[in-house]
């Protein structure tokens, strides 16, 4: 019945069979539940409380491992027993090793992005939000989790982060000069003029631009300068 009702989360419109078939595992999953036993208790209880579209594949990864290690055995009449249909010794370890490589990529990107918040003054502006492990975590977790996906990821946490930080500039701190002169030094994109908080927050969109610029230039392998487009891009959008 749970890999009956696991296999639900794939149907598509127009499928009643399998519609009628997930109907029916729920009920008998959760019937299993309120009974309080069974070797895959919390497994059936996680199911029925995540949708398989809402989950996040890295924390998914997690719980398989921690499950795999806790229902492998049952339990007979003198002794507990591995059941060696659910256990594979060297799945595991793979499992694990592939867990911690890819905790260990997350960890030192967000010590990175954490460093380039401090080099460019956004995590002591003394106003509105720091977001740097909130925008890193929702982009992580949602956007791409894939290890050579590094890139992707702290290029849209940065963006992320200063639009949090110019969002709260322009709606609770700035006075109306500053948003002015701020906002026609990205349409011109020339920094002169500006100084304090405004200065901060365009020094690390320059940042930004040439950063993602140089990446795409890697990456296709081309001779094309998309900083132009990047920045008429960002002066279009984000400040008019």
């Amino acid at each position: 019945m749970l890999h009956i009702f696991r296999a639900s989360n794939l149907v598509f419109c127009g499928e009643y069979e399998l519609e009628e078939a997930r109907i029916f595992s729920r009920k008998i999953l959760e019937k299993i539940v309120s009974t309080g036993k069974g070797r895959l208790l919390q497994q059936i209880e996680h199911e029925l409380s995540f949708p398989w579209f809402a989950r996040l594949d890295h924390l998914e990864h997690r719980v398989w491992i921690e499950e795999t290690e806790a229902n492998v055995l049952w339990k007979g009449k003198t002794s507990y027993n591995r059941i060696s249909c659910l256990y594979n010794d060297e799945l595991l370890q793979l499992a694990t090793l592939n867990f911690e490589f890819k905790q260990l990529i997350f960890k030192n990107e967000l010590k990175e992005l954490k460093r380039w918040t401090e080099k460019y003054g956004m995590s002591n502006m003394g106003f509105g939000r720091e977001k740097s492990t909130y925008s890193y975590f929702a982009v992580a977790a949602s956007f791409t989790s894939l290890p050579h996906d590094s890139y992707v990821r702290m290029i849209v946490a940065k963006t992320a982060i200063i639009i949090t930080v110019a969002d709260d500039f322009f709606d609770s701190f700035g006075s109306l000069n500053q948003l002015e002169i701020l906002t026609k030094a990205v349409q011109r994109w020339d920094s002169r003029g500006l100084s304090s908080h405004s200065k901060v927050i365009f020094d690390a969109l320059d940042d930004l631009v040439s950063e993602a610029s140089r990446k795409y230039l890697q990456q296709e392998g081309t001779s094309d300068d998309i900083s132009r487009n990047l920045k008429d891009l960002v002066s279009v959008t984000k400040f008019i």
